[in-house]
């Protein structure tokens, strides 16, 4: 059997979670909200995205109007430095032993495509198949039905690795099976709650597991 095994790009592939987090510092004072520290950032890893946006605009007294002009400067900031920014540590052996054991190797992301490519190019990483991006961030169940129709994959063969309980839940909804990772943005203990097919601690764990099917 042919696998195909898409990743999710941030906090998965791209080491981004720190990064935004000194974005965010910087647009603190501005925006008049709180640093965050490891502290808050470990609060947020244990909750669902929607419910650590709720906390963390409640307790950053952000208004919801102000929501969208922050995460434009974000989106901003990114786009100027995500061709410095690195990948997960050993994520890229991983992805090279895949290739040369024959799977298809692919992104989905709901951020931007542009970034993606950006990071891709500034890293010299040219391991991936097929990059798909969508605009919804809670869509990404979306952009997967789209690229397994568009490459006419079987789903039982497809595999997607993801770092947040909803990249679980995109993939159940459109029956391939969910692989977490607990170096990205949720924490292991929320992961677990969502019953991925396997948990990852460490990208060469990733390769021995599609070794062992």
């Amino acid at each position: 059997m042919k696998k195909t095994i898409l990743f999710d790009f941030d906090g998965t592939v791209a080491d981004t979670v720190g990064p935004i987090v000194e974005i965010l510092n910087g647009m603190a004072e501005d925006f008049n909200f709180p640093q965050i520290d490891s502290e808050i950032l470990e609060n947020f890893r244990g909750q669902e995205n929607k419910e650590a946006l709720r906390e963390a605009l409640r307790k950053g007294n952000i208004p919801k109007h102000k929501l969208p002009l922050i995460v434009k400067r974000v989106w901003s900031e990114t786009h100027k430095q995500i061709a410095s920014w690195h990948p997960i540590a050993g994520i890229e052996n991983v992805l090279l032993a895949l290739k040369e054991d024959g799977c298809q190797i692919g992104i989905v992301t709901t951020g931007s495509k542009a970034n993606v490519i950006k990071f891709l190019d500034g890293n010299k990483m040219d391991h991936f198949d097929f990059i798909y991006a969508g605009k919804s961030f809670f869509g990404k169940a979306k952009v997967i039905k789209t690229l397994l129709k568009v490459h006419h994959l079987n789903p039982e063969e497809v595999f997607y690795v993801g770092d947040q309980t909803s990249d679980i839940e995109a993939a159940r909804s459109v029956n391939i099976t969910p692989i977490a990772v607990t170096w990205g943005f949720n924490s292991e203990k929320i992961l677990q709650e969502h019953k991925p097919e396997v948990i990852i601690a460490k990208p060469e764990e990733l390769m021995k597991f599609f070794q062992s099917l």
